[in-house]
Formats: structure tokens, sequence, C-alpha cells
């Protein structure tokens, strides 16, 4: 999928990007130490960093002249996203809170709604636990959580994303060890899902691919992932 598309570094490299020749440039944080240089090679537009998804895919489309293109593609998505949770409805209880940790560099996130996330919430799948809720009123697209506060976060599912190939590291260990952990209600039920957190990425390619993998997501832990089993 990213054959031809030039790798111009995280910011945003105006000597890469000069060399592209390109006709607009579009830039996702408005500190950009660049903005200057890459606004005298093209025109430079900022989109707001607080958009979600769609609206992000929207604004950009106007960029583009591609509107109607856009909210074609969203209604489309939202048709398939809907089958995809009808489709499973029967044979899972979705109506089960969930909750989503992202494990990233030993340090735990509470996911709100963005990424993952995004998609796991639906009137027909699985609703948002009450420390999500506080999460998605407060406008916080994540909240870092320590040990001793897993405990508290309530949910009768857990979705851990994490790097899978670093799966066996000491990071996911000590996790699992930790007496925060072993107490989380989704955790003695066994209805933990290991899930990659390349997932995690909040865009419309990512949640286009998720629709399905979903499935092989939400089936029952594998005794090879994690020790956990029970849940029904």
């Amino acid at each position: 999928m990213l054959e031809e598309v030039a790798d111009v570094g995280t910011l945003g490299d105006p000597l890469r990007i000069a060399a592209l020749q390109p006709d607009l440039i579009v830039l996702g944080c408005k500190l950009n130490r660049y903005y200057n240089e890459l606004n005298s090679i093209a025109p430079t537009v900022i989109l707001d960093d607080t958009l979600q998804t769609w609206e992000r895919l929207l604004s950009v489309a106007d960029l583009v002249g591609k509107r109607e293109e856009a909210e074609a593609w969203i209604v489309d998505y939202e048709k398939r996203w809907e089958i995809m949770w009808k489709s499973h409805v029967t044979d899972r209880k979705f109506y089960e809170k969930a909750l989503v940790l992202l494990l990233f560099q030993g340090q735990l996130y509470l996911m709100g709604n963005s990424g993952f996330a995004v998609s796991l919430y639906h009137e027909n799948g699985f609703q948002p636990s009450d420390c999500v809720i506080e999460l998605m009123e407060q406008g916080e697209a994540f909240r870092k959580v320590s040990e001793d506060m897993l405990s508290r976060l309530d949910g009768d599912r857990l979705f851990l994303l994490t790097d899978f190939r670093e799966i066996d590291n000491q990071n996911v260990h000590w996790l699992m060890n930790t007496q925060g952990w072993q107490a989380m209600n989704a955790v003695k039920r066994g209805c933990v899902h290991m899930v990659d957190s390349s997932w995690n990425y909040d865009d419309p390619v990512t949640r286009d691919r998720l629709l399905s993998v979903f499935p092989n997501i939400l089936r029952v832990p594998s005794a090879d992932r994690v020790a956990l089993a029970g849940c029904v």
C-alpha cells in the first residue's frame, strides 16, 4: 500500500519534500518547526489535530475537491461496520462493557474515543465501561494509568494493545504479574484479548482494514498468547 509513497520523515524534511515538487502540503501539527520552509515550497495547510477521523478525512477531501467521494466512502464504511457487528451479535455477548489499554514502552494508557476503541464501541457491539465514558465526556483521547489504578478500571472485557514483536518482553510479563492486573474483573473472568498495537492507528485505512480482522480478534483468547480462559 505504500508503493510510490515517499518517506519524508516524521515532521517532514523540507529537502526531501522540495525534491518531490508538491502542489500542496498538509501538516497534522500546529507546532511543526518547518512550517515557514514548507510554505515556501508549496501552499501549506495545517489540519486541526483535535479532529476525529472522519472530520480529518472530509477536511482533506475539501482541500482536493473530493468531498462527495469522501462522504460516499464514509457511508459505505458505516454500512459495512453495521453488517460486521450484526453478523456476530448472535453468538457473542457483545452488549458487555469493554475497555482498551495500550501498553507502550512500559507505560499503560486507557483509551477513550480514539484508535482501536472507536471501532469497538457500537450499539450492536461492546459498550464503553464507566471509566471510558468518563474519558469521553471529558474529551480525552487517552489517559495514562498506573499499575495501582488497574483494579479500579471496570469492564467485562479487556483489550490489551501491545507490540507482538515484543510480546514476551519484560513489560508484558511485568504487567500480567502485578496485583492490579490480576484484580481486574475481565482478567479474573479470562476475558482478555491481545491485540497488535498497530490497529490503534487512527486513520481511515486502518479503520477499513480492521473490519476484516475483527472477527478473529473477538474470539476467546488463545492459550498460546495469554494464559487466560473461561470467557463465554
